[in-house]
């Protein structure tokens, strides 16, 4: 049936929506009781006082997480410009998304997206530009995440399938990344989703600025990741970078799992497991959703604040 925006829905279109969104929430359950059987098989490791001990780190790396808001709000402007969108400006569009962030823990994964685009249309934003920017928004984070988490899989499949991934192939997976963040832009703007107005060249720049911003996002969470755990240091950036994309990644595309959680915990002790121990990972990886549930409490509270006084300013 044809939306007040032109667009339709179709029923079987739905039926297989909640099938994903049922399996992909048994996916994240199964990784939850995963985690959970670890955490009793190595209780006598994990005591309650490493969690009390590591309490001011959890605040510091919640605080430098807050400051990553920026950076996923930045994306989102230039998302919404490459949409065509002029208002509101790039202040706002970082408020409004850091407002929506707690969004992403209620059941669907997805109250975060609807809560930022009420706020962007009460702003004067359109229906499907707002559509188009959500789509580009995803997109380039999920690129992004794929580019630097390529290094993972030639460990991963040698863990798991004992075979190892020619370094070309990596190379091919890289050039899809791109192709597909390039053929993702190019299907939206033939939708007519993104204004046509706007020079191709100008659109081109701003994908590519937001895919550099993206990287820069997933780097300082690596941060803040090695800032809460006992176990890495500075030196170990470049092997953590790749494990923090993948497990963003996979928790982001798995559908059902509220702010990722169990997926990407799964990841992170299966990627980090081989350099720390179980226990250990198990531990940082538990400290880490601490990390960023506190951090996205704290975006949520800022940009709502923000909001607030600007709303009163205006009036």
């Amino acid at each position: 049936m044809p939306s007040a925006d032109g667009l339709t829905s179709d029923p079987s279109s739905g039926r297989l929506k909640r099938l994903v969104h049922w399996v992909g929430a048994a996916l994240a359950v199964i990784a939850i009781l995963f985690l959970l059987a670890q955490f009793n098989e190595h209780a006598g490791q994990i005591s309650e006082s490493q969690f009390r001990d590591a309490w001011m780190r959890v605040l510091a790396a919640a605080f430098g997480y807050f400051v990553c808001g920026v950076p996923l709000g930045a994306i989102w402007w230039l998302t919404v410009r490459c949409s065509g969108q002029t208002e509101p400006p790039a202040w706002v569009c970082i408020q409004v998304h850091m407002a929506s962030q707690l969004g992403k823990y209620l059941p669907g994964n997805v109250a975060h997206f609807a809560a930022r685009h009420w706020m962007m249309r009460n702003r004067g934003s359109e229906n499907l530009g707002l559509i188009a920017a959500g789509l580009l928004e995803a997109l380039v984070l999920v690129a992004a995440a794929a580019l630097l988490a390529v290094a993972v899989l030639r460990p991963a499949v040698q863990i798991v399938l004992g075979w190892a991934i020619p370094p070309m192939l990596e190379l091919l997976l890289v050039l899809a990344g791109l192709i597909a963040v390039v053929a993702g832009w190019r299907y939206i703007r033939r939708r007519g989703w993104i204004d046509a107005a706007l020079p191709a060249m100008q659109s081109v720049w701003m994908m590519l600025s937001a895919l550099i911003i993206a990287a820069v996002f997933f780097f300082g969470m690596t941060a803040c990741f090695i800032l809460v755990s006992g176990n890495f240091a500075l030196p170990d950036f470049p092997t953590i970078v790749p494990w923090i994309a993948a497990s963003w990644m996979l928790g982001f595309l798995v559908p059902g799992a509220p702010g990722g959680i169990g997926v990407r915990e799964f990841v992170l002790v299966l990627g980090l497991s081989p350099l720390s121990g179980e226990a250990p990972a198990l531990l940082d990886a538990a400290l880490f959703r601490l990390v960023t549930i506190g951090g996205d409490a704290l975006m949520a509270g800022a940009g709502l604040l923000f909001l607030r006084l600007e709303k009163r300013s205006g009036n």
